[in-house]
């Protein structure tokens, strides 16, 4: 299985709805629940959630 890669669907953003290849998994105090997030929306909540967490990246095409 060497050089092959596991593909899987584009997931929509759950805060602006479009889908993306790669995603970030984020939670902030207000809401305990894990969501994925596009790299703007993302960065947006960094910047204006004092109680944002990072919860690692998903991504449509894996090794």
């Amino acid at each position: 299985m060497k050089g092959k890669t596991r593909e899987r669907a584009a997931k929509p953003c759950q805060f602006c709805q479009h889908s993306f290849s790669v995603l970030y998994r984020v939670k902030t105090i207000n809401d305990q629940d894990w969501h994925f997030a596009c790299k703007s929306c993302q960065v947006e909540l960094k910047l204006n959630e004092k109680t944002y967490q990072y919860g690692g990246t998903w991504k449509q095409h894996k090794r």
